[in-house]
């Protein structure tokens, strides 16, 4: 089976989708699929090939990006010359110039698209889009999503539930359960009691009011690991409110670090206000280190990933006072701690797997192919 994969971009590229498209790949690539990717480089206008990991990417140079979505004019010829030779196309939604390519290139392929989230902010964009948006879901043969919550609370999804494919994006399980004691240590020897964040510092994931709810706790420090446009802001704010030392913001962590952070904090809280976290892959992956989580209901991912008292705590959106109750429930509690981690462990490993992730994705493959 051959596979050509085009997403927005690829690692070393960071962000939860292109860890999933990682995952994915590399996986596919392990199980006997001849996979290739087509994704843009970022700030780069040079296009070339390269091999990650044993998969081989086409990068695409990026002639301008407009609300975060790449255009690259060389995507016309490059698929005319790949498409062909592959038995079946993955897109990734959204990701509009290569969607509209698609639509005008490659409607005699096969296509199988993963929809990752619907289409917010950009409302002028979406008025212009939504009919391509409905040609593109008539169009591929089937649809992943990565939770059922998505698919009956998304006004695109909802209307083709019936070739929707509930596929959960994945976690490396493996890596994120064998983490050093000695750097676990380190990390609560330097940081103390903490509770962590990771993810972009951006206007949806609602860190000021994780920020606002340790501002009304005691002796209970923060850890911020991202970047973002909202960084400064953020800082700010946590000067404003006397916090000193107790919000840390480290920027972009290695990997071997941010593991470490995920098993020596308190919880983690991921404390989004808007439907643009579709899914919330940094809950999974603390969950996957045996910690409890917190986080908002958005009627998406997050709370199939969460289960409220059975994994962690699922509080209201843009409420610093239920934030900071269950970090103070949590952090004086370590049994309950341990409890929940264990029960957060175990739901990971049931579900949100990468083995059980490809495993899935083949068989869907195999089902649109015949």
């Amino acid at each position: 089976m051959r596979v050509l994969f085009v997403t927005k971009y690829f690692p070393p590229s960071e962000g939860g989708i292109e860890r999933y498209s990682h995952l994915l790949c590399t996986g596919l690539q392990q199980s006997g699929v001849e996979i290739e990717v087509i994704a843009a480089t970022e700030g780069d206008r040079r296009s070339y090939t390269e091999v990650i990991d044993g998969v081989k990417v086409h990068r695409l140079g990026t002639l301008l990006a407009v609300g975060g979505a790449p255009f690259s004019p060389g995507l016309p010829g490059l698929f005319r010359r790949l498409g062909p030779r592959f038995d079946l196309l993955h897109l990734n939604f959204p990701n509009p110039w290569p969607e509209l390519v698609y639509l005008g290139l490659g409607r005699s392929n096969k296509a199988v698209l993963t929809y990752h989230g619907d289409i917010f902010r950009q409302k002028l964009f979406l008025r212009f889009y939504t009919p391509f948006i409905h040609l593109l879901m008539q169009q591929v043969t089937a649809i992943i999503a990565t939770s059922a919550n998505y698919v009956n609370s998304s006004p695109i999804l909802s209307r083709y539930r019936d070739k929707c494919r509930v596929i959960p994006l994945p976690v490396d399980t493996a890596a994120l359960g064998q983490v050093e004691p000695g750097a676990v240590a380190a990390m609560r020897n330097q940081y103390g009691k903490f509770v962590l964040f990771a993810g972009r510092l951006v206007y949806y994931k609602g860190l000021e009011h994780l920020i606002e709810a340790v501002g009304l706790l005691e002796d209970i420090r923060l850890v911020v690991v991202g970047r973002g446009p909202l960084e400064n802001t953020c800082r700010a704010q946590a000067a404003r409110l006397q916090l000193g030392s107790r919000v840390s913001f480290l920027g972009k962590v290695p990997d071997e670090e941010l593991r470490a952070l995920y098993s020596a904090c308190q919880c983690f809280v991921l404390p989004s206000v808007a439907r643009s976290e579709a899914f919330g892959m940094v809950l999974a992956e603390a969950m996957a280190s045996g910690r409890p989580v917190i986080s908002t209901e958005l009627s998406t991912g997050t709370s199939f990933i969460n289960l409220d008292q059975e994994t962690g705590f699922v509080v209201p959106p843009g409420d610093a006072a239920a934030l900071a109750a269950k970090i103070q429930l949590l952090v004086g509690n370590p049994g309950l701690q341990e409890q929940l981690g264990r029960n957060a462990r175990k739901r990971v490993e049931r579900f949100f797997r990468q083995e059980i992730m490809v495993a899935d994705t083949l068989k869907l493959y195999g089902e649109t192919l015949a």
